[in-house]
C-alpha cells in the first residue's frame, strides 16, 4: 500500500477539532474521569427527559440503560470519584489498573460506557456534526495517498473523512465485509469493532454442525488471557447502525477496547487490536519516503503505552515528522524524538492552511 503521508491523532486532535463550538469538548487524559461521571449523570433514566427512547433500538439518540440497572452505576460513579479525586496526571490510568486486582468485574461495564459515552446521550462530546477535522483533512498535505493513525477510540475522523466522499478501512479486525479505502489504523480500538459470537443457524442439524466446525472458536488470547471470540463485526453505515447493533444487545456485543491503563492492556478479541497495530507499524516501515503531522499526541513515558513507543519508534524513520501540540514538555519529548516542531493547535494548523 502507497501511502504518502500518515496522519496521527491523539486525544488532543479531537479535543482541538471540538473546541470552542459551544458544546462539551472531548476530553483529554485525566479530564475522562470528569466527563464519563458528567455523561453518566445526564443519563440517569430517572432523571433522563429522553428516557423512554433507551429501550427502542431505532432511536439513535439514547443509549442502553444497561449502565444504570443493579447499582452498576454507583460502582462506576464511585470508581470515577476515586479516578477524578487524585491531582496525579495519568490518575484515571492508575485507577483503571486497580481494577485488575480490586474489582476485574467492572471492566466490562466500564468499557460499555466509554463506548456510550462515545456515540450518543445527553452531554455526549462526540455527537456526529462538522468540525475542524473537516478541514483539516481539507488542507493540501492531506491528499493523496493519506493514512491515519488514530490513538483514539472515538469515529470523529472517519466521520469527517467520510462527508467528504472518501472511503476507510481499518486494518485489523477479522470482519468479513471487504472494505476498502483509506486505511485508519487503530492501536487501540474503536468503539465500532464489535466483539463477534459465532451463532450459526440452520434448518437441518448437519449443514448447522458444519456451519459450526468452520467458524472460529472463542479461545483465551494476549498477556491478559481474555476471551477471542476469533471474529469481530463492524457495522457498516451510518453510526445509528452500530447504536442499534449495540442497543439490540446482538452476538455483536461490545467494543473492542484497550483499558486507558498503565501499559493499555486488552481483555477481549487481543488478537484484533494485535494485528491492527502490526499493520499499522508495517505501513509505516514500508513506506520511509512518506511524512507524517502528529496532532494532539501525548508522548507518554517510557513503557506506560508499549504500541505507542514502537509506533512512535517507526515513525522517526520517515522523511518529514511534524508535531502539533501546545504542552511544553510533549514538545520538548518529541524534539528528543527528532520530530519537527509545528503549529501547537488543529485550530492554528488548519488557520495556517
Amino acid at each position: 500500500m502507497k501511502i504518502d503521508h500518515f496522519a496521527v491523532l491523539g486525544a488532543g486532535a479531537s479535543y482541538g477539532a471540538r473546541a470552542g463550538g459551544g458544546e462539551p469538548a472531548p476530553p483529554m487524559g485525566q479530564q475522562l474521569a470528569h466527563y464519563l461521571l458528567e455523561w453518566l449523570r445526564a443519563n440517569d433514566p430517572a432523571n433522563n427527559p429522553n428516557r423512554f427512547g433507551m429501550p427502542n433500538p431505532s432511536d439513535p439518540s439514547t443509549p442502553s440503560a444497561e449502565l444504570w440497572r443493579n447499582g452498576l452505576d454507583s460502582k462506576l460513579r464511585d470508581f470515577l470519584l476515586s479516578a477524578s479525586a487524585t491531582q496525579e496526571p495519568r490518575g484515571f490510568e492508575v485507577a483503571a489498573e486497580s481494577l485488575r486486582q480490586r474489582d476485574p468485574d467492572l471492566i466490562r461495564p466500564l468499557n460499555r460506557l466509554v463506548t456510550w459515552s462515545m456515540l450518543t446521550g445527553l452531554q455526549c462530546a462526540f455527537t456526529e456534526r462538522a468540525d475542524r477535522y473537516d478541514h483539516l483533512f481539507g488542507l493540501p498535505r492531506f491528499q493523496g495517498n493519506l493514512a491515519l493513525i488514530s490513538l483514539n477510540y472515538d469515529l470523529l475522523a472517519e466521520e469527517a473523512l467520510m462527508r467528504a466522499g472518501r472511503d476507510v478501512c481499518w486494518p485489523g479486525p477479522r470482519d468479513k465485509q471487504g472494505r476498502t479505502g483509506l486505511p485508519v489504523f487503530k492501536p487501540h480500538g474503536s468503539v465500532n469493532w464489535l466483539r463477534l459470537f459465532s451463532t450459526p443457524v440452520s434448518a437441518t442439524l448437519a449443514v448447522a454442525e458444519q456451519i459450526a466446525a468452520s467458524s472460529p472458536i472463542a479461545t483465551l488470547s494476549g498477556p491478559q488471557q481474555g476471551l477471542d471470540t476469533g471474529q469481530e463485526y463492524i457495522p457498516p453505515g451510518p453510526r445509528n447502525n452500530l447504536i442499534w447493533e449495540l442497543k439490540r444487545q446482538s452476538n455483536a456485543d461490545q467494543a473492542i477496547l484497550a483499558l486507558y491503563a498503565q501499559g493499555k492492556p486488552v481483555f477481549t478479541n487481543h488478537d484484533c487490536i494485535a494485528a491492527a497495530f502490526d499493520a499499522c507499524v508495517d505501513a509505516v516501515r514500508q513506506n520511509m519516503s512518506a511524512g507524517a503531522t502528529l496532532i494532539g499526541v501525548s508522548i507518554p513515558p517510557e513503557k506506560d503505552d508499549p504500541r505507542l513507543d514502537a509506533i512512535l519508534g517507526a515513525l522517526r524513520g520517515l522523511t518529514a515528522v511534524d508535531y502539533v501540540a501546545p504542552s511544553p514538555d510533549d514538545r520538548a519529548s518529541a524534539q528528543a524524538h527528532g520530530f519537527h516542531l509545528g503549529a501547537k493547535t488543529l485550530e492554528e494548523l488548519v488557520s495556517a492552511g
